[in-house]
């Protein structure tokens, strides 16, 4: 298994940044976080 993984400019989008989406941006967290619980499991 891994300890840590980078996510970097697949999580947060230059265009999110530009754009201050960050209503994109908590769904795109929310998802990722979901991702890694279930693999938790």
């Amino acid at each position: 298994g891994v300890t840590c993984v980078g996510m970097g400019s697949q999580l947060i989008s230059k265009e999110i940044v530009a754009n201050q989406d960050f209503d994109t941006l908590t769904k795109k967290v929310a998802s990722a976080l979901s991702i890694i619980k279930d693999l938790r499991k």
